[in-house]
């Protein structure tokens, strides 16, 4: 897609086995570095990887970048698709960064359940706006965090939220 190179390898099928959470052996996905600014002005992946040794072990996908002059990263691991599609689950992580700010999500996921805790700083909001082309508040030193439940079956319960920078603080523990 607009003139991007990428790659798979592995070895997949029937699909019956990989709905089924029977991923191919040993694949991975991986693209090259591409200029996506005919979707969004400044958008660049440097490159994106995903790997599934097995269906047994978690997949992870790694991707770098930038946008509006801020680099990007994602790293993120999750249950083993058997454990999924057996109804079990298993740890999920994300780690992301965009300039200085940075993201970090653990919990655990199952087909009906996900249970997290999310931290983000910032040292400033003002250039993480211009870059993603939106006007945030000029907030420096900012701290989040929150701790949530989604289920399937249960409303979203926000357990703890907290959200501090140099001029507020909130806290609400719900």
């Amino acid at each position: 897609a607009l003139g991007t190179a990428f790659a798979f390898a592995g070895e997949a099928g029937p699909w019956g086995e990989i709905l089924a959470g029977r991923l191919p052996r040993n694949a991975r996905f991986g693209m090259g570095a591409a200029d996506l600014s005919a979707l969004r002005p400044g958008l660049r992946i440097e490159r994106i990887s995903l790997l599934a040794e097995d269906s047994a072990r978690p997949a992870t996908i790694d991707a770098t970048g930038a946008i509006g002059g801020l680099p990007w990263r994602i790293a993120a691991s999750g249950p083993a698709p058997a454990a999924l599609a057996a109804g079990g689950g298993g740890p999920l992580g994300i780690e992301g960064s965009l300039g200085e700010a940075r993201l970090a999500l653990t919990g655990t996921a199952t087909p009906e359940r996900l249970a997290a805790e999310a931290t983000l700083s910032a040292p400033a909001l003002a250039p993480i706006g211009a870059a993603a082309g939106i006007a945030l508040p000029a907030a420096t030193a900012l701290t989040a965090r929150l701790r949530l439940d989604l289920s399937e079956r249960d409303p979203i319960r926000i357990e703890v939220l907290t959200l501090s920078a140099d001029q507020l603080h909130a806290m609400a523990d719900v």
